[in-house]
């Protein structure tokens, strides 16, 4: 998969994965981070057997192509990282799912 890809976690608590399309090329720290293919982590917890489960669900709910863009409000992401390769062969698998 080509393109820039990132994972972001916000103020609500949301972790999500995404191609970054652009940000603001003068820093501004209250631009929209323009994104698609986004992604959000959810986080299952099975307490009778000790075991966590995570699963890629989209982001925004009713998107029809998970090509179209998104902005993000910059204000609201308070964490960013490089998504793992074991994250990124989830993430490709999810897409392809969603976009049947």
């Amino acid at each position: 998969m080509s393109g820039e890809f990132k994972q972001f976690k916000l103020t609500n608590g949301d972790e999500m994965v995404c191609e970054l399309i652009s940000t603001d090329p003068d820093g501004n720290s209250t631009a929209d981070v323009i994104v698609r293919k986004a992604m959000k982590i959810v986080v299952t917890d099975d307490m009778e057997n000790n075991v966590r489960f995570y699963t890629l669900k989209p982001w925004m709910s009713f998107i029809d192509d998970t090509n179209d863009l998104m902005a993000l409000n910059s204000i609201h992401i308070v964490g960013e990282s490089t998504p793992s390769q074991t994250i990124m062969t989830h993430y490709t698998t999810a897409l392809a799912d969603v976009d049947k």
